[in-house]
């Protein structure tokens, strides 16, 4: 499991914002995570280009390395959106990005057990997140199970 003690990551989230700095005019969103197929981050930047012509003010960061961040870095160049998107790399210590943001967004895919979303709860950070993880689908069967 990669959740650590409660503690430790209260502690961390109180470290200065290093190498980034929040507008506080826009919206903030953070997403955290490996770069890869399943996170889908190329989805979100078509979404990010639609909340941009549709006049949204938000910035988007994420925190991350992986195998398409390259790919993922020229589709953002693609689609314009260096102003509203940027891509920090894997940080050590995210949780004072996660903190400082207006909000945290998870729209994998599919997803095993979002941790992070757990951590950006313990962080008071309004979670955005897609319902086909297996969480959300396991509350939905045992809904209705032994009805």
């Amino acid at each position: 499991a990669n959740l650590q003690p409660v503690e430790e990551i209260l502690k961390k989230a109180q470290a200065p914002l290093e190498g980034v700095s929040l507008d506080k005019n826009v919206t903030n969103i953070v997403s955290v995570g490996r770069m890869d197929t399943e996170k889908a981050v190329d989805r979100i930047l078509r979404i990010a280009r639609r909340l941009t012509d549709e006049g949204y003010a938000f910035h988007w960061y994420f925190v991350g390395d992986g195998v398409l961040l390259r790919e993922w870095t020229a589709l953002r160049d693609q689609l314009a959106l260096q102003k509203t998107v940027t891509f920090l790399g894997r940080m050590e210590n995210p949780y004072p990005v996660m903190k400082a943001a207006d909000c945290f967004a998870l729209l994998s895919k599919y997803e095993g057990l979002p941790v992070t979303i757990d951590e950006a709860k313990l962080l008071h950070v309004p979670v955005i997140a897609r319902g086909r993880n297996s969480r959300t689908n396991s509350k939905r069967k045992n809904r209705n199970f032994g009805r």
